[in-house]
């Protein structure tokens, strides 16, 4: 029996916090752009060679990037709701140059959003495909990671060195009426408190308080191509009939 979670655990919390903070702790190659009405296609795939040359990039066995590699497109449409909040307030601020009214609403928004393109912490579970890959590989790397949190570390996010344990642990948590909504799913070395959701690894297994939706493409072939849609912790294989009937 797990308890109602707290009226703190039901507050909306930014789990995201600065991307570009995130990006240079670990160390990350990335780009950082902004999107605005003349943004296209185009505009995209010019961002996506700049980023390949600024940092120099190659794919596995010298062939063009992105042979056997995963990376990243991620759009900030975040806007800081308060002055004092400062980790949606710093990625935001920049954007803010060009602000129009929302209709029906008094608030001000910025007719820019950021974008950044990176490549996930580097390894067989993140990033670099085994030349023996199977083809779930891609679900397991979302699972590992998207953004991950400033003290992120591989080992600890894969999961539990015993799983034992964790139930044991979970259980005797319950027995004292905490709250353990999400701590076997988490994996990612954060409880489900708001001051640690702010600081979470981000991945496919975190609900991130419903603020993060992803597409996750799986091309194993120019002509073979899979895509995923993740949101609240929940999975959804998408196929193109979806287009008219959804």
């Amino acid at each position: 029996l797990i308890p109602e979670p707290s009226d703190a655990a039901k507050k909306w919390v930014d789990c995201i916090g600065s991307v570009q903070d995130r990006l240079e702790a670990q160390k990350l190659n990335y780009i950082k752009s902004k999107i605005d009405s003349d943004f296209t296609a185009r505009s995209l795939d010019r961002l996506f060679k700049q980023f390949i040359n600024d940092n120099k990039l190659k794919g596995a066995k010298d062939f063009d990037y992105p042979y056997s590699k995963r990376f990243m497109v991620l759009i900030d449409r975040r806007r800081p709701s308060d002055k004092n909040d400062e980790a949606r307030t710093e990625d935001a601020r920049d954007l803010q140059s060009k602000s129009s009214p929302v209709s029906g609403n008094s608030t001000k928004r910025p007719d820019r959003d950021g974008i950044y393109i990176y490549e996930p912490p580097a390894g067989i579970h993140t990033r670099d495909m085994p030349t023996d890959v199977v083809p779930e590989w891609g679900i397991s790397a979302s699972r590992t990671c998207w953004l991950p949190h400033k003290d992120y570390d591989e080992d600890k996010v894969i999961a539990p060195t015993n799983w034992q344990n964790k139930l044991d642990e979970i259980e005797a948590k319950q027995a004292n009426g905490d709250d353990t909504t999400g701590d076997l799913g988490f994996s990612i070395g954060t409880n489900n408190n708001n001051e640690d959701m702010e600081n979470a690894n981000l991945c496919s297994k975190f609900h991130a308080k419903g603020g993060l939706i992803t597409l996750s493409f799986h091309v194993d072939q120019a002509d073979v191509i899979k895509c995923y849609l993740y949101w609240n912790a929940s999975l959804l294989r998408l196929f193109p009939e979806y287009m008219h009937e959804i």
